[in-house]
């Protein structure tokens, strides 16, 4: 509603006019000098420039707001440790606790080597326990000596072995193994001594060994084919003969074919310190050799000692929180690994 009190007559008709209203009335002619001092125009005028700087502010606001909008931080991905601590393998046809196959734990030094592992698993109606430490040269990452005692049952019935390994260009090229056996109250002793050489494709082994007190000497030689493709065996054919005493006692034949997943196998690093370079049984790790382990997880092995599958879950870097592992080669079981990683 216009206050039309507040403003001259004149004006009254032309801002009616711009608004399309025509209203007739005297018009009293005024000095503008007079009104432009009056006290209520200037009033006016000074809430007129508040309301326009006012507009100016606003919509500078807005535009620098449109200008610049809020960043918005991405999820920073989890770092993870690569470092496994353990290792459970479970009968998944039982309840816990009772479902416990195995349990193996590992410890490093400030080098993040392996300097210590320990193995428990069943072994019919026992528990066997295997204790390892692993010693280096200076910051070797491949081992000089492992000193590993294993034993059934009671502590009473001990096999503790020392081993002293041999590396050349990366290669585990021999190593010489001193056995002591303790039953009861006897004692045993026994050494053996294997030695590795390499061609394109192809490993020969020899291993010899000694227990004095039985007047026994062992030897065997074998030839190892394989065929290797990112590093790891994809095809191996070995054939070994085994001779008594000088004397021919057997042969054996091993063939594998073996198809992996791009995915790490964490068991890796754990084997390298002291590992073998040829499958000597199936799987992505033996538990209780810890001779071989590939670089990358299993997902089906092929073997003439059993068949493996495995099924995995993951973490989101690819490395496997669970296997689930089934086939003959498992002794016709379905069990599951669980891996336990180090926190950052």
């Amino acid at each position: 509603m216009l206050r039309k009190n507040l403003l001259p007559k004149n004006l009254i008709v032309h801002y009616a006019f711009l608004n399309k209203i025509f209203i007739l009335a005297p018009v009293k002619p005024i000095n503008l000098e007079e009104y432009l001092n009056t006290s209520l125009v200037k009033e006016n005028n000074v809430l007129v420039l508040f309301c326009v700087s006012l507009w100016f502010m606003l919509s500078s606001c807005s535009k620098s707001n449109d200008a610049s909008p809020t960043p918005v931080t991405p999820p920073v991905p989890p770092i993870y440790s690569t470092t496994v601590l353990k290792v459970y393998e479970l009968d998944t046809t039982k309840q816990a606790p009772n479902d416990t196959i195995s349990r193996w734990f590992f410890f490093y030094d400030n080098a993040n080597r392996l300097i210590n592992d320990s193995l428990s698993m069943l072994a019919g109606t026992s528990i066997y326990t295997r204790i390892r430490s692993i010693q280096y040269n200076g910051s070797d990452t491949n081992a000089f000596r492992s000193i590993t005692k294993g034993y059934t049952g009671s502590a009473q019935n001990v096999e503790i072995d020392t081993a002293y390994y041999t590396f050349s260009n990366g290669n585990y090229v021999a190593d010489t193994v001193v056995y002591h056996y303790l039953n009861g109250g006897t004692s045993e002793a026994a050494t053996s001594k294997t030695t590795f050489s390499y061609q394109s494709g192809i490993i020969s082994r020899s291993f010899q060994n000694w227990i004095p007190q039985l007047s026994y000497t062992g030897s065997e030689n074998e030839t190892i084919y394989k065929t290797v493709v990112n590093g790891d065996i994809v095809q191996q054919t070995d054939t070994l003969y085994s001779f008594s005493n000088g004397q021919p006692s057997g042969s054996q034949m091993f063939q594998t074919t073996v198809s992996y997943l791009p995915n790490p196998n964490p068991l890796f690093k754990l084997y390298r310190a002291t590992a073998k370079e040829y499958f000597t049984a199936p799987g992505i790790g033996n538990f209780i050799n810890s001779q071989y382990a590939p670089s990358h997880l299993i997902s089906q092995q092929i073997s003439t000692a059993g068949n493996l599958t495995y099924d995995y879950s993951f973490r989101q870097d690819g490395y496997p929180l669970t296997a689930r592992v089934s086939g003959d080669g498992n002794g016709g079981q379905t069990t599951k690994l669980i891996f336990v990683y180090a926190q950052n």
